[in-house]
């Protein structure tokens, strides 16, 4: 052993027969009880609270930094307090879901409708003439639209294979009948053929489309405010019209990552947890996780339009802001528990 360790005899058995000193006897009546408290708290607490209860509770008034000390040296990492919110973040990630799948959307269609119907507007006020979409080779026109399944105005334009106009049909007004069917009633219909346009007039006519209730519901509600399942319809229904789906793909894996997200602030806040508890630290915390919350929020609207611009591939668009934050934490976590104690003694 004194090869080995190439020291003498001497030195091996003065070594061995020395007693502990104070420091060291004190060093082991402090993890004593700091294994208590971890225990206490179901291996919760880190260094911070620890050196807390250590002064309220006990009257030992001892550094933050000798307690992480000690604790890293007991093997009391924070990976116990990472299960544990772990778990409560799961609670926190199917709430989320809950929330954003049905209560925010059916809220915010709900909200959407009954102002439509204060204001007597239209649905897709983004143009004059009202709400434009396509259904296979046909383009309709709703002038007004205060409930889904009523349309006025309604212009069909319908188009042959080579995309030359073959019919218009004009109504005053569409009731949706299920199926896939609509009531049109005070029915205009001009067809265009080689011998020049010809018109007719029908109290009624029954037009068969893929234009539902369901889908005039989606178009009420911007695409970050609706629910997954529904985004996910509508994307069918562009794909299949060979309309562009960029920004609703965006928004449909924003919707499936933000629940994740949830995990990712929580793990972010873990860090701060284990931070020096100086005086007035906590309002810096508190102070820093607001600044942290808006941060994550803008850096999703920004990559959310950088990845319109640049055509990025949606799930990129919609991750990055995500994995970015989580690589933050796993960093501040590894300064913490192992980087920051070797700069402490390199410095030294």
């Amino acid at each position: 052993m004194c090869r080995l360790l190439k020291v003498s005899k001497s030195g091996f058995y003065a070594w061995d027969d020395r007693p502990l000193s104070a420091r060291a006897r004190e060093d082991m009546r402090l993890s004593a009880l700091i294994h208590g408290i971890h225990r206490r708290s179901k291996g919760v607490y880190g260094a911070p609270p620890i050196h807390a209860e250590l002064a309220d509770d006990h009257g030992i008034y001892v550094g933050c930094k000798r307690v992480a000390r000690l604790m890293r040296a007991a093997g009391l990492s924070p990976s116990r307090a990472s299960r544990v919110l772990a778990k409560i973040g799961i609670a926190f990630v199917v709430l989320t879901f809950a929330v954003g799948e049905w209560i925010a959307p059916q809220s915010e269609q709900a909200a959407q409708q009954v102002r439509m119907r204060a204001m007597q507007s239209l649905i897709g006020s983004g143009f004059d003439s009202g709400l434009w979409f396509k259904d296979e080779r046909s383009f309709i026109n709703v002038r007004e639209a205060r409930e889904a399944d009523v349309l006025g105005g309604v212009r069909i334009y319908e188009f042959d294979a080579a995309y030359r106009l073959r019919q218009v049909t004009e109504a005053q007004r569409g009731e949706y009948q299920g199926g896939g069917k609509w009531r049109l009633v005070g029915v205009l219909q001009t067809l265009l053929g080689p011998g020049g346009p010809r018109t007719a007039r029908y109290a009624e006519a029954e037009w068969r489309s893929a234009v539902s209730p369901d889908l005039l519901n989606v178009l009420i509600v911007v695409p970050e405010r609706m629910s997954a399942w529904k985004l996910y319809k509508y994307l069918q229904h562009l794909a299949g019209n060979r309309q562009k789906t960029e920004r609703y793909e965006i928004a449909l894996w924003k919707k499936l990552f933000y629940p994740l997200a949830t995990l990712v602030m929580m793990a972010l806040a873990l860090p701060f947890a284990y931070m020096h508890a100086r005086s007035g630290m906590v309002g810096v915390k508190v102070f820093l996780g607001i600044l942290l919350g808006i941060f994550f929020h803008m850096l999703n609207s920004l990559f959310s339009h950088i990845g319109l611009l640049q055509q990025w591939p949606p799930i990129a668009a919609a991750a990055v802001p995500s994995l970015l934050f989580l690589a933050t934490a796993t960093l501040m976590m590894l300064w913490i528990e192992r980087l920051r104690p070797v700069w402490v003694r390199l410095r030294g």
